[in-house]
Parts: structure tokens; sequence; C-alpha cells
């Protein structure tokens, strides 16, 4: 994860099991789908702009000012991941993320928050989230980050079959409730997902 390059394309080493060129027979068959990957660091890439817009319609947000959004953004702290279907280029879903700093006069740490997750509604249910969960997670370890934290109003039960474990004595300033997961030292485990 380390190679991360600007806007590149990041093979899950899932995409090649779901296409049917993986050795690996338990992955093949009708129901798979090829998917890819490409994380972002630069939030004027029209990729992740069509993503950002989609989630937004579909929660039914009106923004007057999209450049506004996706130059504060570009903070030089703040990246991606955005899933899309490889065979129509249609977007699959996105994780964007950024680093979160908690100090006191003694002790400092940062942990990798997730700050906005969104799987289009007629994907979800295929693992596509929970691939994009352990995507973040690498690179958080990656970092040498070992604590995934994120605010959720919509998917507590997610959270928690993915590792994460309510936080009922930290408070969000957006007042959801907050959830966390301690990493271990090989970052998330690696799932080979099929997707449905």
């Amino acid at each position: 994860m380390d190679s991360l390059q600007k806007n590149t394309q990041y093979n899950t080493g899932c995409a090649e099991a779901l296409c049917g060129t993986c050795p690996n027979t338990a992955h093949s068959g009708a129901e798979a789908a090829c998917f890819a990957d490409a994380f972002i660091s630069d939030f004027t890439d029209p990729l992740f702009r069509k993503a950002f817009r989609q989630y937004f319609a579909e929660l039914c947000i009106t923004v007057e000012n999209w450049d506004e959004i996706f130059r504060e953004m570009n903070d030089g702290k703040t990246f991606a991941f955005v899933r899309t279907d490889a065979a129509d280029g249609g977007i699959i879903g996105f994780l964007l993320f950024s680093p979160i700093s908690f100090s006191s006069w003694f002790f400092e740490q940062t942990c990798g928050f997730i700050r906005e997750f969104w799987v289009a509604e007629a994907r979800r249910g295929g693992g596509h989230g929970t691939a994009l969960l352990h995507l973040a997670e690498q690179y958080f370890t990656a970092q040498g980050w070992s604590v995934s934290i994120l605010t959720t109003d919509t998917a507590a039960e997610f959270y928690r079959k993915n590792g994460y474990a309510l936080l009922p004595d930290c408070r969000a300033k957006n007042e959801e409730e907050v959830f966390a997961r301690r990493l271990d030292a090989n970052g998330a485990k690696r799932h080979c997902v099929v997707v449905r």
C-alpha cells in the first residue's frame, strides 16, 4: 500500500478471481463480476466526483457549489477508494477517509477516520462495503494507524459484523454513535469477496 500513487487503480486481489482467471475454482461462477478499485487523493478526479454526486442524489441532498466541496477535500490529508464495475464503469461505491489525531498532555494517537462511506443501493449486500472497508483498514495499518474510527446513524450492525465496537463514552459533534476497531499489525485480514 505504500506505493499507492495519486489516483491509481488498485487491484484488491479479488478481481482476477471474480473474472474467472484465478486458479482457485472456488472463485468461479456465473454470479461473479469484475470490479476495479481506485485510490483517490485528488478530488478533482471525475470518478470521485461522479460517485459523490450519486451518493448525495440518493440522499436527496442538493448542492449549490460542488467545486467548493471538492476543493475543501483537497487538503492533502483526505483520501478515498472508489469501486467501479469493470464491465460498464458504473459506480459501485466509495469510502472517504483521513487521519484524525487525539492528544492530551501525555498521550497522542492517530487513527484512520472513515468520514463518508456509501455503496449504491442496487449493489448492497454483495460484499462491496466489506471489501472497501478492508481496503481502508489495510491503508490505515500501512500508515501505522492501529485504530479505525467512524460515526454512523444507519449501519451499526454492518460495522459490528466487521469487528467494530460501539464507544458509548465517546461523543461525536454530529451526535451519531461512534464505533472503532483495533487493527492488527498485518492490517485487516485479506478476504476475497465473491460479489453478487
